[in-house]
């Protein structure tokens, strides 16, 4: 490893070797005074006493003068020098504290950036944690909702089947009744005709054509139908049919009745509507489908006066009793079946919903 040296440390090294030069310049000095005196005495040929003893001490006193200086001089080394070694001692631990310094300090840089990378890595993975599970959580909310509106839909489409199947039995079981009800008058009718038959039997009868009877026949089931219940033109040929008449048949019977068939059309929407409820355009799409004209059926429903707030009421009952639904689910509903925006929505608060 290279080691600067410091201006401090050269400056007190420089010193240092000054003063050793000093010390030496003044042991030669007084080595050359120590001398001197003796080369004097020994070329002095021939000095008087008095001469030579005042030259004597005062060469005495010069070197005592002389070693008393190269004594302070050298103590002044002695000094400078461990001064000069005490510095360079400071400078050299001064170095050495530096270099521990910055050694830490580099140390506590590099775990610093260690300590930062790691924190940047934890991190980073923490928001990808936390992403991966908010793309997991929409995932499983986004297949939640359509899982359930895919079971409302279901269970809607369910409650309108049953419904819808619900309507048709009833219409089906008041149709029933009422040709119950048709056959058994027909049946005592043709006991009263049987009877008065067999009281004539010993008259003449005069004998009609056998197509001229059944035709009679046809016309006689024709109007029992129609004094019972409400039916259309088609209707009530295909309800003849049905009795074996045949098709020319309950066609001239049905024709020669003379049937008011708006008329027929307004029992018949009257008749819907006591059994279930119904929107405006439901009704008119019941009686067409009954056998009604488009003009027959729509004049049936407008000759009523139907509140279809109260229809639409009574048909979210009906669905609410069948199966569940939300508030907007049975007002969708109900729009499906014809009600308007403004009857669905007052027909699910008249039920509470």
């Amino acid at each position: 490893m290279t080691v600067t040296r410091s201006p401090l440390f050269v400056l007190t090294g420089g010193l240092a070797a000054l003063a050793l030069l000093t010390g030496c310049a003044d042991a030669d000095t007084t080595a050359a005074a120590d001398s001197t005196p003796t080369a004097a005495a020994s070329s002095s040929s021939q000095p008087a006493s008095a001469s030579a003893s005042e030259s004597s001490d005062d060469a005495d006193k010069s070197k005592v003068d002389t070693s008393k200086e190269a004594d302070e001089s050298k103590k002044a080394a002695a000094s400078e020098s461990a001064a000069s070694e005490s510095a360079a001692e400071e400078s050299r631990r001064a170095e050495k504290e530096a270099e521990e310094k910055a050694a830490a300090e580099s140390s506590a840089a590099a775990e610093a950036s260690r300590q930062a990378e790691e924190s940047a890595a934890a991190k980073a993975a923490e928001e990808e944690a936390a992403k991966k599970k908010a793309e997991e959580e929409a995932a499983a909310q986004k297949a939640a909702e359509e899982e359930a509106v895919k079971k409302k839909a279901e269970e809607e489409a369910a409650a309108k089947a049953a419904a819808e199947e619900q309507a048709k039995k009833e219409a089906e079981e008041q149709a029933a009744a009422e040709a119950e009800a048709a056959a058994e008058k027909a049946a005592a009718e043709k006991a009263e005709q049987e009877q008065a038959a067999a009281e004539k039997a010993a008259a003449p009868a005069a004998q009609a054509p056998a197509q001229s009877v059944s035709g009679t026949q046809a016309a006689r089931k024709a109007k029992e139908y129609i004094d019972l219940i409400a039916f259309s033109r088609s209707g009530l040929i295909e309800q003849l049919a049905f009795e074996g008449f045949s098709t020319s048949e309950a066609t001239a019977a049905v024709d020669s009745l003379g049937v008011d068939w708006n008329a027929q059309a307004v029992r018949k929407a009257q008749d819907y509507l006591s059994l279930t409820a119904f929107s405006r355009s439901g009704l008119i799409e019941q009686l067409a489908f009954e056998g009604f004209t488009t003009a027959q059926a729509t004049h049936g429903v407008d000759s009523l006066t139907v509140d279809y707030n109260a229809q639409a009421a009574k048909k979210a009952q009906e669905y609410l009793e069948l199966t569940a639904f939300s508030r907007s689910g049975l007002i969708d509903q109900l729009m499906f079946e014809g009600y308007t925006a403004e009857q669905a929505t007052a027909g699910v608060n008249a039920v509470g919903l």
